[in-house]
């Protein structure tokens, strides 16, 4: 996807001490972000952010690693949060609320050519309140060598209703809220600089999602409940923040309610802004209950590309990179478990990034 990003920043320009951003990803698969930021308190250590996100993807179904069909895929979030800083620079803690939209439908007209999901609609609504931690130490933005970074969010979803509708099988339409659920996300990274061209990296990601017992009238949020789940794949680090960066799989390949990673690397620098990274993910990934997936987090006997009981999810490959004056250019080719595939990547410039 070939697009240019736009981004105004004006400073004060709503009160004092305040910030307005309006980012716009002008390409075939637009994103926007509208974000208003206000400091208050005394030496200004608290505060509010208030911000509307979108984003109008072109996204693939996937089983057993293929596509299985094209979806037009959007995403609309709206959040506000109040924080205070430990320290400005490194890390800060705040609650918030939010609410997420998310439509999926097929590209092509399924009246004439019916899809493999059958699927004519889908929605799913998510109000969630939360609370949130964040610590960053990396001595730069991109390709760190040194420091740490941690973050943890807790959410309970206070409203959550799916709306489906097939083209076919009309009587496995569904319409209602789901059964309750609070999700828990963590992330840790540590780079270490071992000498002057080389970089180690690792760390740990996890989320899970505690579902309530469903109610005589509730939608199953395990089987209709995608909006709200982790996507994992993909090379970049995305907006949304339940997107999971698994190199090996395609952006958003693999949806799950539950998963445990860790992560190595070794960065390679073998002239200026050049570097070479090999690496290696080691997840294992659920589709049910958090109860379901902690008994078998740490024997998974499943396969992770038929999307229904814990499996082990494997990738290694190495990525090639230059830091250029027009943003980061990326060569990155990863294997994956299961379905054996290696995969390419290319990416170059800079990306609609996330709010932290």
């Amino acid at each position: 996807d070939i697009g240019i990003l736009v981004n105004y920043i004006g400073r004060n320009v709503i009160g004092n001490a305040s910030r307005m951003q309006i980012t716009l990803d002008i390409a075939k698969q637009p994103r926007y972000r509208f974000q208003y930021q206000k400091n208050f308190g005394k030496a200004y250590k608290y505060w509010t952010r208030s911000e509307a996100y979108g984003q109008f993807l072109e996204q693939e179904a996937y089983l057993e690693g293929e596509s299985l069909e094209d979806l037009n895929y959007d995403y609309y979030l709206f959040d506000s949060q109040i924080n205070k800083n430990f320290n400005s620079l490194k890390d800060f803690a705040g609650i918030g609320i939010s609410y997420e939209y998310t439509t999926a439908e097929p590209k092509k007209n399924p009246e004439i050519d019916n899809n493999a999901l059958d699927l004519r609609d889908y929605r799913f609504k998510n109000l969630e309140l939360y609370g949130h931690y964040n610590y960053n130490s990396m001595n730069q933005v991109r390709y760190a060598t040194r420091g740490t970074f941690f973050q943890a969010r807790l959410a309970r979803s206070l409203y959550h209703v799916a709306d489906v509708s097939f083209v076919e099988q009309t009587t496995n339409d569904v319409f209602g809220q789901t059964n309750g659920f609070t999700r828990l996300g963590m992330g840790f990274e540590k780079r270490v600089s071992l000498s002057k061209n080389f970089v180690a990296a690792g760390g740990a990601e996890a989320g899970f999602i505690f579902m309530d017992d469903p109610g005589e009238d509730d939608v199953s949020f395990a089987e209709y409940g995608y909006g709200a789940n982790y996507q994992l794949g993909g090379n970049l680090i995305r907006p949304r923040k339940d997107d999971v960066v698994f190199p090996g799989l395609n952006e958003g390949e693999l949806p799950v309610t539950q998963f445990m990673v860790l992560k190595g690397a070794l960065q390679y620098s073998p002239g200026k802004n050049f570097y070479l990274t090999p690496h290696v993910h080691l997840a294992s990934v659920g589709y049910n209950d958090f109860s379901d997936f902690i008994e078998h987090a740490f024997s998974p006997d499943g396969d992770w590309y038929l999307n229904n009981e814990v499996s082990a999810l494997i990738s290694a490959g190495i990525t090639a990179s230059y830091n250029s004056f027009l943003g980061p250019v990326d060569v990155d080719v990863s294997w994956v478990n299961g379905i054996d595939k290696v995969r390419l990547f290319f990416g170059i410039g800079y990306q609609f990034n996330r709010s932290n």
